[in-house]
């Protein structure tokens, strides 16, 4: 064999070994978090479903499992992103766009629009979603509780003269725009734009390399938050003060742009709370309640309480961000009310309200996300019926036996004077053993149940818990506000 032919076989395998190291090397642990890129890796995706059948989007799935898991891929990102910012001097991830002094901004989200005044939201949309926030003001209302909406501005409305993609300045965002139409609604509304374009006169109010406001910028926005509340006459209590000492922190662009440790950390000022005074709560029947109804529908997020020894001050409920349940806002407001629940959420649901009892709730969000406040808290913005009633006519079941599945049929009458349809979430539940089995069946979509109609559920595979002891009740309810009608009684065996 001569020279010439060694060396292409030399050269076959070292091709081939090429191409067989990256599977050889494939990533054999399902769902691994990549240190690489803060996320979680793609999933194999099931062969089969629960019928046994060939899954739907097999395909799909599986060129997705392996593009996240071949072997060598997160060098290669590392290497990619490397290679995009240090030579070509652009942003390696199409989230994050590289602004003028080393400043960076996010990119989804509608969030550059904020600076150039083309964000989505006006006319008929923000029409719905400030009605939207009129019912929930009155539904709290009606409980004796008051209601505040609070803005947390975009970077990109703050620094905008840093965007390089346009010539931005300062000047009237959406965050500015929603305000004023809550304020024509009779909503109290604390927009906290207005803060950190004072405060950044001062100092730097957000990280560069991050899309949320540091510490600095969280104090100038909690100070303004306080004395806002206090002028709604709502609350009576003083910002509380804190010191600043240097840090520095691993921001989240890093990440974004291929690896954690792509960008160096960047220096702040991290906000101390002297002499602190709120006991946190990591256990009582508040707090284990709350974590309840987070099992029962899967919320993972962080959960904070604070009790004061005060009491003449607010028991405040608050629904937010990542905005105010980092940069040490949790811990400063739980200073300032005798007691204070943050719940990580954009879902106002009254489940949470019935634990806390509050006497204030405040909903924050990001001003980036204003456009999709019509999807938030589905149930509670929705119409309370007036008095609605129900009379449930008949179950018919030949029997209904413990783990057994059988056909349902329940017969309801419309005894009230409104309408009922899926729209307002009214829906068939029931009770096992006298507790709410949390299972609905739902009046489908396009139908109406008018006054004194009776309409039908029927329900194909009714499976009796194997919780269930001896009866089951049911019920008509409309979802998170009230239950009506009769509780028909059924044994079960």
């Amino acid at each position: 064999m001569n020279r010439n032919r060694i060396f292409d076989i030399v050269i076959i395998i070292i091709f081939l070994l090429i191409l067989l190291l990256p599977v050889i090397n494939i990533n054999r642990i399902n769902g691994r978090l990549s240190e690489t890129e803060n996320r979680y890796l793609t999933k194999f995706p099931s062969v089969f479903d629960s019928q046994g059948n060939v899954a739907d989007g097999i395909k799909s799935g599986f060129e997705n499992w392996l593009n996240d898991n071949l072997g060598f891929r997160e060098k290669l990102v590392d290497f990619h992103a490397h290679l995009v910012f240090d030579l070509l001097h652009r942003s390696p991830s199409e989230k994050v766009e590289l602004g003028k002094n080393g400043w960076m901004f996010y990119t989804p989200d509608n969030n550059i629009k904020i600076a150039s005044g083309t964000y989505p939201l006006s006319g008929d949309l923000l029409k719905e979603i400030v009605d939207k926030q009129i019912i929930i003001r009155d539904k709290l209302k009606a409980q004796g509780i008051d209601y505040i909406f609070v803005i947390a501005p975009s970077k990109a409305g703050i620094y905008p003269e840093m965007i390089t993609s346009g010539n931005y300045s300062v000047g009237k965002t959406v965050g500015d725009i929603f305000s004023d139409a809550m304020e024509t609604a009779g909503i109290n509304v604390i927009n906290l734009r207005e803060p950190l374009l004072t405060g950044k006169k001062e100092e730097q109010v957000y990280f560069k390399t991050d899309t949320h406001w540091n510490e600095v910028g969280a104090y100038f926005g909690y100070n303004y938050l306080l004395n806002r509340l206090t002028s709604f006459g709502i609350i009576n209590s003083k910002p509380i003060e804190v010191e600043f000492v240097p840090s520095s922190r691993q921001c989240e662009f890093a990440a974004m742009m291929g690896n954690e440790n792509f960008l160096p950390s960047e220096d702040y000022n991290a906000s101390v709370i002297t002499g602190a005074k709120a006991n946190s709560i990591y256990s009582d029947e508040t707090f284990d309640r709350i974590m309840q109804i987070n099992q029962y529908y899967n919320i993972n997020t962080p959960v904070y309480m604070f009790a004061n020894s005060f009491k003449d001050q607010s028991n405040v409920l608050l629904f937010g961000d990542s905005m105010f349940g980092m940069w040490n806002m949790p811990e400063m407001l739980g200073e300032s009310f005798s007691q204070y629940t943050y719940v990580w959420s954009q879902d106002i649901t009254q489940e949470y309200i019935d634990a806390v009892h509050p006497d204030v709730v405040i909903y924050e969000i990001a001003e980036r996300y204003l456009n999709i406040l019509d999807t938030k808290s589905p149930v509670f913005s929705i119409n309370i019926l007036n008095n609605p009633q129900a009379v449930i006519l008949d179950v018919d079941s030949s029997q209904l036996n413990i783990g057994s599945t059988s056909k349902l049929n329940v017969t309801v009458k419309n005894s009230g004077n409104e309408q009922w349809s899926s729209d307002q979430n009214i829906r068939l539940g029931y009770f096992i053993d006298g507790y709410d089995s949390g299972y609905r069946f739902d009046i489908p979509k396009g139908v109406v149940i008018n006054p004194s109609e009776e309409y039908t559920f029927s329900i194909d595979a009714f499976k009796v818990p194997d919780a269930a002891s001896g009866y089951i009740e049911f019920t008509m309810l409309q979802e998170g506000i009230t239950y009506f009608g009769n509780r028909f009684v059924v044994d079960v065996f």
